[in-house]
């Protein structure tokens, strides 16, 4: 199901503890107009602040630190954000997760906004997203990564290393200082071992940006690698689940899920995002 139309209504109608994972691609506040969506936060956000202030005082009372702090405009983002994640933590499944894609601009705002949302405790991992393009950079060093927030709801959060694992890097025998130099192992065991491979580090440097693979390239100007939501679909969502990205841009998250036979949901106010959205999950056209 892909919805038009800003997110928030939408989240709101959306029932309580229906949603398994959410992995999305928000805004990141960084002053541009992208002409696919406009990035820049000089307006308040009136009745989102109402909100807040009403429903969610610790959060109002740290956007309100960070107005002081840093400008209006990154309190102007972060209130957007705030009423958002609430919604999205109320529609999450008790075992379920969300991972949030955000760059260096405001990313370290957006974790503690985070932390007070769905609490520090549930913090799980800071996943690096490390890739190579072009830089004009000349005083400083070129930013090539993303990070990915992941949290959980509780403690009893569902996680699935089983299609996620990657292969060791080097093959590890019965002499040197192997690891199996000592086992009581049988070849047989030690081959199993290897064929199963180890569980991805927080570093992610292995799926390349989109301008760089022809056969998805589209356009949009945030475009995100499938694979990349491969691995978080897999990992954050059992097989008969739902995923949600309320940010869904040209649907990278729907097409992730949609590949692995998952059910998703997709909220974009772009209608030339949902178009594309809706094209690439075009089963004669999926990508």
């Amino acid at each position: 199901m892909i919805h038009h139309g800003d997110n928030l209504p939408i989240l709101e109608k959306m029932a309580t503890e229906s949603i398994d994972l959410i992995a999305t691609d928000p805004p990141y506040c960084t002053g541009r107009d992208f002409g696919a969506y406009d990035d820049r936060w000089n307006t308040p956000r009136g009745r989102e602040a109402t909100t807040l202030r009403c429903y969610a005082p610790d959060v109002n009372n740290y956007v309100d630190m960070v107005e002081e702090m840093v400008d209006a405009a990154l309190s102007n983002y972060l209130v957007f954000m705030a009423v958002r994640l609430i919604e999205m933590r109320r529609i999450l499944k008790n075992t379920g997760s969300i991972y949030l894609q955000c760059d260096i601009h405001n990313g370290a705002y957006l974790r503690v906004l985070m932390d007070l949302i769905f609490e520090h405790k549930n913090f799980r991992n800071e996943i690096v997203w490390c890739y190579t393009s072009p830089s004009a950079a000349k005083k400083k060093f070129p930013a090539k990564h993303d990070s990915i927030f992941f949290y959980s709801k509780t403690d009893n959060y569902f996680f699935d290393d089983k299609y996620i694992r990657v292969p060791y890097k080097r093959a590890f025998g019965r002499k040197g200082s192997g690891i199996f130099k000592d086992s009581d192992m049988s070849d047989d065991e030690i081959q199993e071992y290897m064929e199963k491979g180890k569980m991805p580090t927080l570093w992610w440097d292995e799926f390349t940006i989109v301008g760089r693979l022809e056969n998805e390239r589209l356009g949009y100007p945030t475009q995100k690698p499938v694979a990349l939501y491969e691995r978080i679909c897999n990992a954050g969502c059992p097989p008969d689940g739902v995923v949600l990205d309320p940010f869904c841009g040209s649907g990278t998250t729907l097409v992730a899920a949609y590949l692995q036979g998952k059910g998703y949901v997709g909220i974009d106010e772009n209608p030339e995002a949902i178009e594309l959205a809706n094209q690439r999950l075009n089963p004669k056209r999926l990508l």
